[in-house]
């Protein structure tokens, strides 16, 4: 089984971003996405890779649902090309 689980909001009501938040403030400089890539192998996930796009509202347009960064594009085809491989 395959999970590919990707979250992303640019509004300052999401519960995504209020729960990132409080976390992050939380994990005194632990990264969220480092704490989740690391902890994820111990309830059996087979991680296969981790993305994070950094200052999202300006990498991402939203108009389009595109990135906007090519390096950051490049980055996420190859994790999905694993995900997926």
């Amino acid at each position: 089984m395959k999970l590919v689980v990707f979250a992303a909001s640019n509004s300052n009501h999401s519960i995504n971003k209020q729960l990132v938040t409080h976390a992050a403030g939380l994990l005194s400089g632990i990264g969220v996405l480092e704490t989740a890539t690391n902890s994820a192998p111990h309830f059996g996930a087979d991680l296969r890779g981790s993305l994070s796009i950094p200052r999202f509202n300006d990498n991402f347009d939203t108009t389009s649902g595109q990135l906007t960064n090519a390096e950051l594009q490049a980055k996420l085809e190859a994790t999905v090309a694993t995900l997926l491989g």
